[in-house]
């Protein structure tokens, strides 16, 4: 799972092996080898790489079905504006689990509309505390 999980993530990104394994300090068939699975980082590697890419140590190890990093503050959903904006970027979270396979289509769609609607919710409660 790390080596698939690793790849996408770094693709994703956009990032070329050269570019990653120098901000790891690290040579470029190491990458490849993580890539490969026919070598794993150490703990401090292991670290930084979820650093890099904003992750969790877990959801790098396969742990975690999905990272979400998404901090909502409900007293900055005050328009239908934002709650579109969050959703989106809450779509573009559950289609990378989507494509790693590892939710499938109903449950994407089913958080993305439990997501919007939590949302709906908080908007409604900011207007009525103002």
């Amino acid at each position: 799972m790390f080596a698939k999980r690793l790849k996408l993530l770094r693709e994703n990104k956009g990032i070329t092996r050269e570019a990653l394994a120098q901000a790891l300090s690290v040579s470029v068939s190491t990458i490849g080898m993580y890539e490969q699975g026919r070598r794993e980082p150490d703990h401090d590697k292991l670290r930084a790489l979820a650093g890099y890419f904003s992750v969790s140590i877990d959801y790098l190890l396969g742990r975690d079905l999905i990272d979400v990093k998404m901090k909502v503050d409900p007293d900055k959903v005050g328009s239908l504006a934002d709650v579109e904006r969050l959703a989106g970027e809450a779509m573009e979270l559950l289609n990378q689990a989507l494509a790693e396979g590892v939710i499938s289509e109903d449950q994407a769609a089913l958080s993305l509309k439990l997501f919007r609607q939590s949302l709906l919710i908080m908007m409604e409660d900011n207007k009525k505390h103002k």
